[in-house]
Parts: structure tokens; C-alpha cells; sequence
């Protein structure tokens, strides 16, 4: 029997499999400290905690989706020890159920709902299986058995696919779990080749989601370095888009991931895309406010070839670039040191009628303020101020009846 007629017969939910309404109820509660205890009673086989609601989903998908609001506040510095792991063996009793529900019954894990998700595919954008954490590491554990004991399940949890057929490592990497992406990986390498609706690759979804966090710098180079080592032909794969992997990271701004793409493959820069004959310079959205363009553009063997590429419009990088509302000058700098002419929209591009920088006009618009007061003060205190002074008496200036005051004092306001 093929897979897709396993996974159509465990979504079929037979009227002995209907969950009991009062599990239902206690899960619809929130009880979760009642149904642990329940839980740890219950013989191993108990029918009664993999049952299913209707449309496929069992105890634990209600679990989980009751996580973003039930576990999100026990995720702060007070639960952990001085190493940074969890003082306690679970970050609440809702995970701790969760947990030991997928443990002791591991069919739960092969459970899909209406929509294909596992638990598991649900808990990936839930605050729930911190690495560090207790939990983390069972998950881990039992999912490491099903895999020893894969003749016992109709399909393992990290090969299922969702209704957009996205897998756990296309989940994973989406909601940047990537020390449970590299123990996916380590399960079942082939998950690096799976493809999405969208005809995205995990590394695909990287390049689409990740690079907006230094936190996760580090963690997605190395992802890159894992996928390429597991799988290099997937740097050319195009997506549903037209997209390879360089192409859209280099559309999304991740600069970053594309470096690590460019230091495998220097050859990258070469790509085009599909439909609009677009290289990666046409897609990038330069952003003067960090250094990532800087240092993309200053890779090692930079080739000059990509800037004279024509789009299906006709127009090359530098007909795009004469355009852009600020074209950074570590840009301008590198265009120059290729010998390329810059036509004058780029060396004009982003200045104001005065010659001042969109991107600079912040940082000058404090100094200029404050000249500009003090200038008003000193036309005004000049203006109004009246030589030799008033009359403390009467109130009048003293040389009022000077005729050069009365001649003076008129042209000094005007």
C-alpha cells in the first residue's frame, strides 16, 4: 500500500474512534492537571486518549493549539537555572501533558486533522518544545523510537504534509526551530529535497523567511552549510515563483543567507529569473541602514558580467538602480571600482534640491534646528532691541526723539 492510502485511511475516523464528549470538555477547559493525571492512570491500551474529534484531530492537536495562550507566560528568565535550562522538567503542566500524551501513546503522532497537520506540525509556531528544555529533548527521544520502530507506523510524523504539503522541516524552518530542524535532518535526510505546493524546498523557505534577527545569524548560515552538504543540486531548483533559492533571498533582503549561498557558489550571481529574465541585483532592495550590501557586494571575484543583464524590459542593473530613491554609497563605491560608468540617476539618486541625502536628512535635521533658532534669535533680539535703552520713569526710549533712531530703527525691522 502506498503512503497517500495510508494517509488517507488515518484521517478516516470510524464512529468507534469519535473522541468521548467529556474528554472533550476537560480538554475545552483547560483541565489540563486533571487529564495528566488521567493520563498517567491509563493503561497503555486505553482507547480513550487516541480518540479523535470528527475531522481528525485528537487530545493533543486541542492541547496544542490552547498553547499560544496557556504556555507563552511560563517562558521567561524566573524558569530558568544558571546553564539556562528549565528548573522544573516541564515549562508548564499543559506541555508536560502534551508531552507524555505523544510518549505514551506515539500513534498520536501519526494523527492528522482535517487540514494534515500533526501535532507536531501545529507546535512549530506554538511557544512550546524550547530547546533546553525537558520537553525538547523527549520529543526528540521517542521520535529518534518511532524511526527504530518504523514497520509499527502507518507513516512517520516528519514525513506527513499538510494541505499546502509542507512538511515538520518546512514548518521548522519557517518558524526558525533550528535545532529541531537539524534533528529532522538527521532522522531522514531526503526531507531537504521535499517540496511544497509551492514547489519550495526548506532551503527555499529559509532564504523566503529567515535573515530579519542577528539572534538567528548564525544558526541559518549553518543551515545553509547543512542543506547544501545533504543536497548542492537544490541551489538551481526553481520554485513556483520562478525563484531559485539565491534569487529569493536576494528578493526577501535576506543578504546574508545569499552571502552564505555565494560562498559555496560563486556562480550563483549568474542566475536568472524565469519569467522576468531578472538577475539578483535587479530583485535587491539595498537598505543604506545596515551593512549586509556591503558586505555582499565586497565578496571576493565579484564579476561585473550580472550588471550588464538586460530584464524582459531591456533595462540592466544600472537602468533599475538610476531610479532607486537612495542607492547607498558603499554601492556607488563598488560600481566605480569595476570600471563601470554610473549613469547620472545613480549618482543623483536620493538627494534632495540642496544635494543633501533622503537617507542623511535625519541625521541633519537636529544640527540644522538648532542653528536655525539660534539665527531667529538673534534677527529678533536685534530687532527689538532699542539702543540706549527706556526711560524708567515714563517708559520711552531715551534717544526717541533722535532723528536718526526714527530713521535707523525702521530699516533694521525690514
Amino acid at each position: 500500500m502506498q503512503k497517500e492510502d495510508i494517509k488517507i485511511r488515518r484521517t478516516s475516523i470510524t464512529k468507534d474512534d469519535v473522541m468521548h464528549n467529556e474528554l472533550f470538555k476537560e480538554a475545552y477547559e483547560k483541565n489540563w492537571a486533571v487529564l495528566l493525571k488521567r493520563l498517567k492512570e491509563a493503561g497503555s491500551n486505553d482507547v480513550e486518549f487516541v480518540s479523535r474529534r470528527p475531522y481528525g484531530s485528537n487530545i493533543v492537536h486541542v492541547a496544542v493549539v490552547c498553547c499560544a495562550s496557556d504556555s507563552m507566560a511560563e517562558y521567561d528568565n524566573s524558569s530558568l537555572n544558571d546553564e539556562g535550562k528549565y528548573k522544573y522538567e516541564y515549562s508548564s503542566v499543559l506541555e508536560e501533558f502534551i508531552v507524555e500524551s505523544l510518549k505514551k501513546f506515539p500513534i498520536l503522532n501519526c494523527h492528522t486533522d482535517i487540514k494534515g497537520r500533526t501535532p507536531l506540525h501545529l507546535a512549530m509556531n506554538r511557544n512550546i518544545l524550547k530547546p533546553g528544555g525537558t520537553a525538547f529533548q523527549t520529543v526528540v527521544d521517542f521520535l529518534t523510537h518511532i524511526k527504530q520502530q518504523a514497520s509499527s507506523f502507518p507513516l512517520p510524523p516528519w514525513e506527513g504534509k499538510d494541505n499546502n504539503a509542507d512538511t515538520l522541516l518546512h514548518l521548522a524552518i519557517k518558524y526558525k526551530r533550528y535545532k529541531f530542524a537539524k534533528h529532522l535532518i538527521a532522522l531522514d535526510p531526503k526531507l531537504v529535497s521535499e517540496t511544497n505546493n509551492y514547489k519550495e524546498t526548506p532551503l527555499h523557505v529559509l532564504c523566503r523567511w529567515g535573515n530579519y534577527s542577528e539572534t538567528h545569524e548564525q544558526e541559518e548560515s549553518e543551515m545553509v552549510d547543512i542543506f547544501i552538504d545533504k543536497d548542492p543540486l537544490m541551489v538551481y531548483w526553481y520554485d513556483g515563483g520562478g525563484f531559485t533559492p539565491f534569487l529569493r533571498a536576494s528578493q526577501e533582503g535576506a543578504l546574508k543567507i545569499a552571502t552564505s549561498l555565494l560562498n559555496h557558489f560563486p556562480h550563483l550571481m549568474e542566475q536568472r529569473h524565469l519569467q522576468s529574465n531578472t538577475v539578483a541585483f535587479h530583485l535587491i532592495n539595498l537598505d543604506p541602514r545596515n551593512d549586509a550590501d556591503r558586505k555582499f557586494i565586497e565578496l571576493p571575484n565579484m564579476d561585473i558580467t550580472p550588471y550588464k543583464k538586460c530584464n524582459k524590459d531591456g533595462k540592466t542593473v544600472l537602468d533599475v538602480l538610476a531610479k532607486a530613491q537612495d542607492v547607498p554609497r558603499s554601492f556607488q563605491d563598488f560600481l566605480s571600482s569595476k570600471w563601470l560608468d554610473l549613469p547620472f540617476g545613480i549618482k543623483d539618486a536620493g538627494n534632495s534640491i540642496y544635494g543633501v541625502r533622503f537617507s542623511n536628512m535625519k541625521e541633519y535635521m537636529g544640527p540644522l534646528g538648532v542653528v536655525a533658532a539660534l539665527l531667529t534669535t538673534i534677527t529678533f533680539t536685534a530687532a527689538f532691541t532699542i539702543p540706549g535703552g527706556y526711560d524708567e520713569n515714563i517708559g520711552t526710549p531715551i534717544l526717541a526723539k533722535k532723528d536718526e533712531l526714527r530713521m535707523k530703527y525702521p530699516s533694521s525691522l525690514i
